[in-house]
């Protein structure tokens, strides 16, 4: 499914490296090599480096360096800060990297600096997180050595890739968002502690929270506990604390950093001054929307099942609402004229008359909804059941069903050659070798994930054919279903639209570093594996690159999730599965 570039009309791109011929880009493969490089590095040092145990060190440096616990949510504002302001300039820098390097470039003494700075750094390291040296003078500096130490790790490497003064030429127009980003997401993100540890904003959201939770539970029963004082709200015998993170203030950040970051990105095509309504009036839907939650939390474990309440419930019943009103701000602002540039709806209504039904339809539904729906049903479904792992049939159905209906817009040309293509991936030696390299980072990174979970405990009293039913169905799911959704999203459209905005032209077997990064920087946030996600989902780029057929993808997903299913129930560690 969707392994072609699908025939299209002509539509406007989005400037990017792969803009240039294959013969214009000889520096290419050795920048994508940095990049990956560079990104796996990251990720062994953020796994191995954890500095928490410093806490009580009698060196001055101690707490400083436990700080560093924090600098994945410092990094993903910076980043976040950094991606808006310097939104289009990316990919201007990354195609003036790559025209600028010289034919035929080697630099083997940036190379093996590189190395020799990779096993100082990792000795420092050691000598950090032991509390420090004996040696005299160097213990008050080590800090710095450490810092400056790593900081060659990246400059080597990029040595490596490109001479100087082309990395001088690419970053200039880079500079200003650059500094930017790094000084306003560094004041968001301690802003947010700061805000974190007071009462100053989500002390007051809270009791606001609290009343209202309370009266729409008036309108069902009179036997309302409430106690404003320590924000206790129950019915009956049944009673929970609306603590901050109950308080709504957290939906209230994630819906406006979404949003907001989204009416920035698209501000050119819309009347600004009308859409940026939508930004507050969307969240006090997720605010009202949550103290709906709370109610129906208590009601829940009062009437029916405290368990299920403050477990399954308590845990998935806040996403649904707060996706659903992100996306409908989105679908208001795109598709209601009201909120549009007068030129832009104009301009877009004239070409649809004047080319009628002569371009496709655009796929990006066809990529996303599957995924989408597979996502949605495990939080709908999981908000009640006590065991998240039990909708896993439900999900493979929804998916199996939405991937039917979109075949056509995929590029299948029926489930008989969808199904020859996939088996014959497996008979390619590189589907294997990266599919074992993928399902060994993986574990690497997550070494102790296996240790929990558990199937449904429903299971043990279960008739064996229902028992079967939900082990083949849930097997499918992972296996099979999980990994055509995400990959279909991931590389069939993030990772393509991240390199043009005319994706579906984009071959597989071209590899923008930024578009690569992208998708597997999301792919990770989507699991609980941050860094174990990032490192596979390079691998099934490149898998999908080597034909330039995104089956094989497929493929390696599929072999992965299939071993750790196996191995979960081999082993008795069902953390690998569920």
């Amino acid at each position: 499914m969707a392994d072609g570039a699908r025939a299209t009309g002509p539509r406007p791109t989005m400037p990017s490296l792969l803009a240039l011929a294959p013969a214009d880009r000889p520096a290419l493969p050795r920048l994508v090599a940095a990049l990956v490089v560079l990104a796996a590095e990251v990720a062994l040092a953020l796994a191995a480096l954890d500095f928490d145990h410093l806490r009580g060190a009698a060196v001055w440096w101690a707490e400083p360096m436990r700080l560093l616990s924090h600098n994945a949510p410092w990094a993903a504002c910076v980043g976040a800060v950094v991606a808006l302001l310097g939104y289009g300039r990316f990919g201007a820098a990354g195609r003036e990297l790559a025209a600028r390097v010289p034919t035929g470039f080697e630099s083997l003494a940036a190379l093996a600096l590189h190395a020799a700075l990779g096993l100082f750094f990792a000795a420092v390291s050691q000598l950090v997180l032991a509390g420090g040296t004996t040696v005299a003078w160097l213990q008050p500096v080590l800090p710095f050595v450490w810092f400056a130490t790593g900081l060659g790790l990246v400059l080597s490497l990029a040595l490596a890739a490109a001479p100087t003064e082309c990395w001088r030429a690419a970053l200039a127009p880079l500079a200003r968002p650059l500094g930017a980003g790094l000084l306003v997401g560094t004041a968001l993100f301690w802003t947010g502690r700061a805000v974190d540890g007071t009462y100053v904003l989500w002390g007051p959201l809270a009791d606001v929270t609290l009343a209202t939770s309370a009266a729409l539970l008036r309108l069902v029963t009179e036997d309302v506990h409430l106690e404003e004082s320590t924000r206790i709200l129950g019915v009956g015998s049944f009673r929970v604390i609306v603590s901050k993170y109950c308080s709504g203030l957290e939906g209230l950040a994630l819906f406006g950093l979404f949003f907001g970051a989204f009416l920035v990105l698209v501000r050119s095509r819309l009347r600004l001054a009308r859409a940026a309504w939508l930004l507050p009036a969307g969240m006090l839907c997720v605010w009202f929307l949550n103290a709906v939650r709370i109610a129906a939390l208590v009601a829940l474990g009062a009437f029916h099942d405290p368990r299920l309440a403050v477990d399954a419930f308590h845990t998935h019943a806040g996403w649904p609402p707060l996706v659903a009103v992100a996306l409908g701000c989105v679908a208001l602002t795109t598709r209601v004229p009201f909120f549009a540039r007068a030129g832009a709806a104009n301009g877009n209504a004239r070409a649809a008359a004047a080319v009628p039904n002569t371009r496709a339809p655009d796929g990006t539904a066809a990529h996303l909804v599957p995924l989408l729906g597979v996502v949605a049903t495990g939080l709908v479904a999981g908000a009640f059941l006590e065991h998240g792992g039990s909708s896993a049939p439900l999900r493979a159905l929804v998916g199996a069903a939405l991937l039917w209906h979109f075949r056509h817009d995929l590029g299948a040309r029926g489930v008989g050659s969808a199904l020859r293509a996939f088996a014959g991936a497996f008979a390619r030696g590189h589907v294997w070798l990266l599919g074992a390299a993928a399902l060994a980072l993986w574990l690497a990174f997550d070494a102790e994930r296996g240790l929990g979970g558990a199937p449904p405990a429903w299971l043990d009293g279960a008739h064996p054919a229902a028992a079967i039913a939900f082990w083949v169905l849930a097997f499918a799911s992972y296996a099979l279903v999980t990994p055509c959704v995400e990959e279909i999203a991931f590389r069939g459209y993030l990772q393509r639209r991240l390199a043009s905005a005319d994706f579906e032209a984009v071959p597989y077997t071209r590899l923008a570093p930024v578009a690569l990064l992208g998708s597997a920087l999301a792919f990770g946030a989507l699991h609980t594996n941050v860094l174990g996600g990032v490192a596979v989902a390079l691998l099934f780029a490149l898998a999908a690159a080597r034909r330039g057929r995104l089956v094989d993808a497929i493929a390696v997903h599929a072999l992965v999730n299939a071993a750790l299913a196996v191995a979960a129930v081999a082993t008795g560690r069902y953390g690998l599965w569920f």
